[in-house]
């Protein structure tokens, strides 16, 4: 809307209902300007918390990936060794996986 905009509205409301004179119109306008700015300093930050409240509950969370043991490991190197690499059912590689092992 326009800055102010309410407060010009509401003048004409305030003299003719309420009987305010100049002086007291004038009083409404500067206390309105006064006011205002705390106003909007209070929706901009409203906005930005819930904007970081929003963010914290939706950012995707990184996946935690248990790390295996030694023995877990050896115990995959093992399997690997043995297995067979087939690509749509056919064969690639039969032969064991060399691991630098004596």
């Amino acid at each position: 809307g326009i800055p102010g905009g309410a407060i010009m509205a509401s003048l004409g409301l305030l003299s003719s209902i309420l009987g305010f004179s100049e002086a007291q119109n004038a009083l409404m306008i500067a206390l309105y300007i006064s006011m205002d700015s705390f106003g909007t300093a209070c929706n901009v930050t409203g906005d930005g918390a819930l904007a970081l409240i929003v963010d914290r509950f939706f950012r995707p969370r990184p996946r935690k990936v248990p790390s295996a043991s030694r023995s877990e490991q050896q115990a995959g190197i093992a399997i690997a060794e043995e297995a067979e690499l087939t690509l749509h059912g056919q064969i690639i590689h039969a032969a064991p996986v060399a691991t630098g092992k004596s």
